[in-house]
């Protein structure tokens, strides 16, 4: 395994100052990088996951397109296989990041991909925040896989007829480059 330096020094050489708000966002964005790194670094060392695959290569056929990605991880325990997807964003209570993995698009994607290709679906699927460390989980269900199918299938539909209408949102408006030209913008 890497050292804490070693881990570091790639961090900071892998490092890129675009898009932040600010030089001080940029600062507490790197800070708060490297102490989830070290955080991530002392879990995985107190207990290594049986990791099948990183970055794993998926797809499926859905309304007639093919649906291609990566998984962050997948492993194996003894109930099957395990996708884990990891995310940077802030989530600090376990009720709230059991949610986010049941509402998922991504993970259910990723078990719609999982079960195309190895003919069986995922045991579980997590959602692992890095800054807080902590690990939403969930399991497929048929109601929440079918609702993933229909709005892939809906996505597919609207690209297909070149049909991208605004979906004005405070919080992603306010991140978007063009929310001062915008005419829908909701920043």
């Amino acid at each position: 395994p890497p050292t804490d330096e070693a881990l570091r020094d790639e961090f900071r050489r892998a490092w890129s100052p675009e898009c932040f708000l600010s030089r001080e966002h940029e600062e507490a964005r790197f800070a708060a990088g490297q102490r989830a790194l070290a955080q991530f670094r002392i879990q995985q060392l107190a207990q290594p996951a049986p990791g099948a695959a990183i970055e794993r290569p998926c797809e499926f056929e859905l309304a007639g397109v093919r649906i291609r990605g990566r998984m962050d991880r997948l492993d194996r325990d003894d109930a099957g296989a395990v996708i884990v997807d990891y995310k940077s964003s802030d989530v600090r209570d376990q009720r709230r990041a059991d949610e986010k993995a049941r509402e998922s698009l991504q993970l259910q994607v990723y078990a719609l991909a999982h079960q195309a290709q190895s003919g069986v679906l995922p045991h579980a699927m997590r959602l692992h925040y890095l800054d807080s460390g902590l690990v939403g989980e969930t399991t497929p269900d048929q109601a929440r896989l079918e609702r993933a199918r229909t709005q892939v299938s809906a996505a597919v539909a609207g690209i297909a007829a070149q049909s991208f209408p605004a979906k004005p949102n405070p919080v992603a408006c306010g991140y978007c480059p063009f929310r001062q030209l915008c005419v829908y913008s909701a920043a």
